[in-house]
């Protein structure tokens, strides 16, 4: 068994001893939720906020996943979303859609969430659009069987509310998370479902021939958390090339590229990847961190 492994083991061993032993009440922050972790927050606006919309997308799949690596090899974060449009005109359009998420935390806690979203979208002006969104479903906390535990495993509903003011060049939203009030009992300490908060921008910065400039923010909070704070200037070549820096205030930066493209006369596709480049954890075990997203639609 290597050093790494062993650290793995004992990690493990200590969280299961908690909710074996302790029988406190915990917060369900201390697992914080799957779209909370993800570096390439610009890529699943949708998932965080489910009233953002793309009318150019008559139907879309987007496909997510974080990998840790080093002393936290084995934890991972996959996200799913799809969205449809319905009933469309030249002032508005509904949505719907699917989310389903699986994070893994080592070989033995796992968490799973499923999801039904709509979305309604409202022209106000030529120049001005507003849209609302909900989602809900389930979500599921799952302890697996090992040497300390016999496991366990408990699910409770989950939803989420958005709202998302649209212009020309910039889109600004609001949505609350785990706005049903439910509690989980994987084990025998309770997990609490408390609502936390993003407020997130887009908007272009600069647009000449090739090029497009973006910026990208996220504001994330709750009463059990700090205010988390990230930041993604992005730019684009000739609407093909995506590179750019993702910098989460007192987390670490990043480094970010993508292609995008067109199958055929309609089908569009792109991916993208990130590497974690620098990390403010005082540890001295750096967690290294890769992601990667893909999207096609029609």
């Amino acid at each position: 068994m290597t050093i790494i492994s062993y650290i793995c083991n004992i990690k493990t061993l200590f969280v299961l001893t908690l909710g074996i032993f302790l029988h406190k009440e915990v917060q369900s922050q201390i697992a914080l939720p799957v779209n909370y972790e993800f570096q390439q927050f610009f890529e699943v606006y949708n998932y965080m906020n489910p009233s953002v919309v793309d009318s150019s997308k008559i139907f879309s799949i987007r496909l997510h996943n974080r990998t840790s690596f080093g002393l936290f090899e084995g934890v991972q974060r996959n996200i799913l979303v799809a969205n449809k449009i319905f009933f469309k005109n030249n002032r508005r359009f509904a949505t719907l859609g699917i989310a389903a998420t699986r994070a893994s935390d080592g070989p033995f806690i796992q968490r799973n969430g499923l999801y039904i979203s709509g979305a309604w979208f409202t022209k106000l002006s030529s120049r001005w659009a507003i849209s609302a969104g909900m989602k809900v479903g389930s979500l599921n906390y799952v302890f697996k069987p090992s040497q300390f535990s016999v496991g366990g495993s408990d699910w409770a509903w989950d939803g989420a509310i958005g709202l998302s003011l649209y212009s020309p060049k910039v889109i600004v939203g609001l949505s609350i998370q785990q706005i049903l009030p439910s509690t989980l009992r994987p084990l025998d300490y309770i997990v609490f479902l408390n609502p936390y908060w993003n407020i997130f921008y887009k908007g272009i910065l600069y647009q000449k021939g090739v090029w497009l400039g973006e910026m990208n923010a996220l504001m994330s909070w709750s009463t059990q958390t700090s205010v988390t704070l990230s930041f993604a200037p992005i730019v684009t070549w000739n609407h093909l090339v995506k590179s750019g820096l993702i910098y989460q205030y007192a987390k670490g930066l990043s480094i970010f590229i993508g292609i995008q493209s067109t199958l055929g006369q309609h089908l569009r596709w792109s991916i993208g990847a990130s590497f974690l480049l620098y990390s403010t954890s005082s540890s001295r075990f750096t967690d290294g961190v890769l992601e990667f997203s893909g999207l096609i639609h029609p």
